[in-house]
C-alpha cells in the first residue's frame, strides 16, 4: 500500500528513511530530517513489513506534511530491498538515506549538497558522531572532528575499508546525486542483510563516482557495540551475519576482480579475510559461553581486548587524508 503526497516542483533532496519495527525511535529521525536548513524535501518512509506501530507513526507524518510520502511493504524483504524500492519513487536531484534510530543535525543535507555541488562532486559524506541507544549520549565520532575536506576515488575508499576497525568508510551515510545513481543503475545488494551500505559505495565508485568527505559531525548514528568478542546492537538486539557478509564480499570481486588493479583486489580480498575472522572470533565467543569452564576462558579473552582494540586502531591509519 502507497500514500503519495508528493510536491508538485521535483525537490532539491529526496531522503529514505527505511524502517522496520523502529517506532520508538522513527518519529526523531523524521523530525531531523523535516526540520532541515534545505527545505526542498522529499522524505519517503519505508515500512518492510513492520509488527508494531511503524506504520501508523509513518502515516501520522504523511497526513500533515505533503513532503512525505510512506510506502508499505507487504513483506519484509530486508533493509536493501526496502531502499531500492524506496529509490524507484525518489523525485529529488539527490538521495539520501537515514535509519529509522539515527537523526541529523539540522544543517546537514544543505551543507552536504552545496559543497558537492560546489566541487562538481557525485556524492558528499560528512562524519559521524556515536550514541548510545540507550543513554542517547555521544560516546564517541567515527574520527577526529575538524573542519577539513577531501575527495575520495576508488582506492582511497579501498584503502580506508577496514572490517576490523571500529568504523570504516563503508559506514559513511553518504548524499548521492540521483542521476549518477540512473545512469550507471546501481542499487543495493537485495541479498545483503549486512555490509549493504559498504557494497553500494563500492558499486558507485567502481562506476566513476568521486565524493567528499568532511571532519564535521553531523549525522547522529546508534552505533553497535563492536570488540573483539561482540558485534551487537542495543536498539535492535542483532546480531551481524559476517558469512552472509563474506559472501557478498565474494560476489563482488568475482563481480569487480577483472576491471580492478591487482593492489584493488588485494585489498577486497583482505576485507573477505577479515569478515571470516570475525564470523570465527564470534564461534569462539558462543563456544566459550557455553559453559562455566568457557565462561572463565571467556572473562580472559575478554581482558585481552584492549589489545585487539590498539591493534585495529593501528591497522586503520590509512585512511585518506594520512589518519
Amino acid at each position: 500500500m502507497l500514500q503519495d503526497c508528493r510536491p508538485s516542483k521535483p525537490p532539491r533532496v529526496t531522503v529514505i528513511i527505511p524502517a522496520f519495527n523502529a517506532a520508538d525511535t522513527l518519529a526523531r529521525a523524521v523530525f531531523s530530517v523535516l526540520a532541515q536548513s534545505e527545505r526542498s524535501l522529499q522524505v519517503v518512509i519505508v515500512d518492510d513489513c513492520s509488527r508494531d506501530e511503524t506504520a501508523n507513526v509513518a502515516l501520522g507524518f504523511a497526513a500533515s506534511d505533503p513532503r512525505v510520502t510512506v510506502l508499505r511493504l507487504r513483506e519484509n524483504g530486508g533493509r536493501s530491498v526496502a531502499l531500492n524500492r524506496a529509490t524507484d519513487l525518489a523525485t529529488g536531484a539527490w538521495i539520501a538515506v537515514v535509519d529509522a534510530d539515527d537523526w541529523c543535525a539540522p544543517t546537514r543535507l544543505e551543507r552536504l549538497v552545496d559543497l558537492a555541488e560546489a566541487a562538481g562532486l557525485e556524492m558528499a559524506a560528512d562524519n559521524q558522531l556515536f550514541v548510545d541507544g540507550d543513554t542517547r549520549r555521544c560516546h564517541g565520532f567515527a574520527f577526529p572532528p575538524s573542519d577539513r575536506s577531501r575527495t575520495i576515488d576508488l582506492d582511497g575508499y579501498l584503502a580506508g575499508s577496514n572490517a576490523l576497525a571500529g568504523f570504516d568508510l563503508g559506514m559513511l551515510k553518504p548524499v548521492f546525486r540521483a542521476d549518477f545513481i540512473r545512469r550507471h543503475r546501481i542499487e543495493y545488494h537485495a541479498d545483503a542483510r549486512n555490509g549493504q551500505d559498504f557494497y553500494v559505495l563500492l558499486c558507485f565508485f567502481m562506476a566513476g563516482g568521486r565524493a567528499l568527505l568532511i571532519d564535521e559531525p553531523l549525522y547522529h548514528y546508534v552505533r553497535p557495540i563492536r570488540t573483539m568478542w561482540r558485534h551487537t546492537t542495543r536498539v535492535a538486539g542483532k546480531r551481524y551475519r559476517y558469512d552472509l557478509m563474506r559472501a557478498t564480499n565474494d560476489h563482488y570481486i568475482a563481480t569487480f576482480g577483472a576491471r580492478m588493479t591487482a593492489d584493488q583486489r588485494r585489498k577486497l580480498v583482505k576485507r573477505g579475510r577479515d569478515l571470516a575472522l570475525m564470523r570465527r572470533l564470534h564461534l569462539v565467543k558462543t563456544t566459550l559461553r557455553a559453559g562455566q569452564l568457557g565462561g572463565l576462558a571467556w572473562r580472559a579473552l575478554k581482558a585481552l581486548s584492549p589489545l585487539w582494540t590498539g591493534f585495529t586502531k593501528s591497522s586503520n591509519t590509512h585512511t585518506p587524508g594520512g589518519r
